[in-house]
């Protein structure tokens, strides 16, 4: 469970990581017609039109490859947006309404493999969120609503083999949750309720049989909990409260 809580991780890095780096200048002062200005301390060109950005932006690296590409309409962010890296392929692809992300993100590594494919609605991912590992196969699968993941999320393994089952409420951890052998077979099964782990927990050896069972109540273990060989025979029994063992 703790390397899958740390592939939960992941993703949210993943997000910070693929930031974007949107031209929105100051050129409240410039005149109107074709100007240059400074974007997150880039330079970048387009078009001004009465005090505010106008129709496509664009900034570059050195020796002119396309950088940066955004379009503005009365000085927001609305239209495409896209980021090129210095071998002129497309790294991230977004779009904006109203200053705020709508429709489907797309980050990519070099040559057009998938990183990262998420939906946005008014700013706040919404909608199905993929993430990919670095040769093109899914990592994970996930829905989200106004920000908050929603419902369940699968996680893979580099060859496709499920990981985990996770379920979400309101993105906090509700439900039964499962985490898979490579053989397809159940390793884990544990209830929480808000993020918290509640009820009957079970772990299994790969072979299918019974490796430990207990129970949990208010995120803490409580009660008796019984261990098992690969064989079934029963080889512990500790009693836990206030998840203190007691013996």
């Amino acid at each position: 469970m703790k390397r899958l809580f740390s592939l939960l991780m992941c993703s949210f890095t993943v997000v910070a990581i693929f930031a974007q780096r949107p031209l929105v200048a100051d050129v409240s002062k410039l005149p109107n017609g074709m100007q240059e200005s400074v974007a997150n301390g880039v330079s970048c060109r387009g078009q001004v039109m009465n005090g505010l950005q106008e129709g496509v932006w664009a900034s570059y690296y050195d020796g002119g490859l396309l950088s940066v590409l955004q379009e503005f309409s009365h000085g927001k962010q609305n239209g495409i947006y896209l980021e090129m890296d210095r071998n002129g392929y497309v790294s991230l692809q977004a779009n904006y309404w109203n200053d705020e992300l709508n429709g489907t993100l797309y980050k990519y590594h070099m040559g057009g493999k998938p990183i990262l494919e998420e939906n946005y609605k008014n700013g706040l991912l919404h909608g199905q969120r993929k993430v990919y590992y670095d040769r093109g196969s899914l990592q994970e699968e996930s829905s989200y609503v106004k920000g908050l993941k929603e419902g369940p999320s699968y996680w893979f393994d580099e060859k496709g083999n499920r990981l985990a089952t996770y379920h979400y409420k309101y993105g906090l951890f509700e439900g039964q949750q499962f985490t898979y052998y490579t053989n397809g077979g159940l390793k884990s099964e544990q209830n929480y309720e808000a993020n918290k782990k509640q009820g009957r927990y079970l772990v299994y050896h790969e072979s299918g049989k019974l490796k430990l069972e207990g129970q949990y109540k208010k995120d803490k273990k409580e009660g008796v909990w019984k261990e098992y060989d690969s064989k079934g025979n029963l080889v512990n029994t500790t009693t836990y409260r206030n998840d203190e063992a007691v013996q």
